[in-house]
């Protein structure tokens, strides 16, 4: 599944939940609509998008594997296109380092 590879390239200590400075750094809120158009910071964005994650629960101040996935699956869920979804997906692969 594209969602736990992706989480995988973010879990560089494989300790099954990532930074959110981690996912920030290749999260582009530049490109957010509402940044374009000047409604918004890009850091009022990501804070909103870091935000939607369940960070703090399982494990304080970072965003474990079950939060990610379940953030994608309610994404997924809202999107009626799969072919956007797995755009996004793969934009972000691409934005990572190879392991």
């Amino acid at each position: 599944m594209l969602v736990h590879q992706i989480f995988d390239l973010l879990d560089r200590q494989g300790l099954d939940a990532i930074d959110p400075a981690a996912l920030i750094a290749h999260f582009d809120a530049s490109r957010h609509p509402e940044v374009q158009a000047r409604a918004r910071t890009p850091q009022e964005v990501q804070k909103e998008f870091l935000d939607t994650f369940d960070v703090g629960g399982v494990q304080p101040g970072m965003i474990t594997r079950e939060e990610f996935v379940r953030y994608y699956t309610n994404i997924a869920a809202a999107v009626n296109d799969d072919n956007y979804c797995a755009v996004c997906g793969i934009s972000l692969k691409r934005s990572l380092p190879v392991l």
